[in-house]
């Protein structure tokens, strides 16, 4: 007896049946795979981002602990300008190039063009007189005295780059020599104004954020620099993506004298040196930064003089972070110490607004045209009194 047998198998139906199934199935599997892998990665990205702009946040704000608003600076920056023609009282603005910085030099006070512009170690301060308008010689140097106008301006026109010291010289008004014994400064008649004149021209937009100590003693400054314009993301598309990062530079003051120098031969040949009073201030190499620096003396071989705008700034790391936007507001616009019948308030404070954005290189990012939709933006106060931020 023969039994046969059959092997059953699937008809042409049967796989078509499937095919269509799978076909509709395995696209919704791999979007949605896709889907969970890009997710991911975004997560991750704005883990980053923001992990990394607070610790940005916090490391300006540990850094920033006893200090307030630098107005001898603002002063000195008024008077030079930013960038380009933009300089000089009402004409300034915070007109920031595609630098994103300043690229005006103000020397910080080491410097001032009332002498010979040439020379970088000038440093003269001048006075102001309601009553007359001359120069007043001493056995060292000649001290400008300029003729004071009802809203002060006149007093500070024409004069770019400012000695250390200077904006607080404006408040006051020597009038007349009236002791004939050293000209106009120091006489009984002088008359501490407790007004005029502003240090910051506009309050709002400011670029670059210069803060002292409160001791005087150190100043540590901020400021954001384009440091890439190109197709940084990777995606292929134009090479107008910039790439910005957040710089800090700090000064230290020295009573090197007027030559910002402490190798003297003898004590006429640096006036004002040694004489208590605050009038270089230098930069540490050991921050690591490069320039085109010039040495104060052997006693300090390790701090050096800055020499232009770049001088000393060294980056505060970010990661993948662009700082796409910065801007500042300060508060009031004269030192409140030095103008108190202006009747602004005795308690500085500033606002710091960062937006940042991460830009990430093909080979880091496998969905790179989806970084440039990563942005974190941080808004905080600083009360240079108290000193919290919120």
């Amino acid at each position: 007896m023969y039994y046969r047998y059959y092997t059953k198998s699937f008809t042409i139906v049967e796989l078509l049946f499937v095919i269509i199934i799978l076909s509709l199935i395995l696209p919704t599997i791999f979007l949605t795979y896709t889907s969970i892998q890009r997710t991911k990665q975004e997560l991750s990205i704005r883990q980053q981002l923001i992990q990394q702009s607070y610790e940005t946040f916090e490391r300006i704000n540990i850094l920033m602990q006893d200090y307030t608003i630098d107005y001898e600076e603002y002063f000195n920056r008024k008077m030079v300008g930013c960038s380009g023609t933009t300089k000089k009282w009402d004409s300034f603005e915070w007109n920031v190039n595609g630098s994103g910085y300043c690229d005006n030099f103000t020397a910080y006070g080491n410097r001032n063009s009332l002498s010979d512009s040439s020379k970088t170690d000038n440093h003269i301060l001048y006075y102001c007189s309601s009553l007359q308008s001359q120069n007043m010689s001493s056995n060292t140097y000649t001290i400008p005295i300029v003729k004071l106008s009802n809203s002060m301006l006149d007093c500070s026109k024409g004069y770019e780059q400012q000695s250390f010291g200077q904006y607080a010289k404006l408040f006051f008004d020597v009038k007349n020599d009236t002791d004939l014994i050293n000209g106009l400064v120091n006489d009984s008649d002088d008359e501490d104004l407790w007004k005029w004149p502003a240090a910051i021209a506009h309050s709002t937009g400011v670029q670059e954020l210069y803060l002292i100590s409160q001791d005087g003693r150190n100043r540590l400054y901020f400021r954001r620099k384009l440091i890439k314009q190109q197709d940084i993301n990777g995606n292929g598309i134009g090479t107008g993506e910039q790439l910005y990062v957040l710089q800090m530079l700090r000064l230290r003051g020295f009573d090197a004298g007027t030559l910002h120098n402490f190798d003297t031969v003898d004590g006429n040949t640096n006036p004002g040196l040694y004489d208590g009073k605050i009038d270089t201030w230098a930069c540490d190499y050991s921050q690591g930064f490069e320039g085109n620096w010039k040495e104060i003396g052997k006693t300090f071989s390790g701090y050096k003089l800055p020499k232009d705008e770049n001088d000393c700034w060294v980056d505060i790391p970010q990661g993948a972070i662009s700082s796409d936007a910065w801007n500042l507001v300060l508060y009031p616009d004269t030192d409140p110490y030095l103008a108190y019948k202006e009747g602004v308030q005795l308690n500085p404070y500033f606002q710091i607004f960062i937006l940042n954005r991460v830009y990430l290189p093909a080979r880091q990012s496998k969905i790179p045209a989806y970084t440039q939709q990563f942005q974190f933006a941080l808004q905080t106060i600083f009360n240079t009194k108290t000193f919290y931020s919120q």
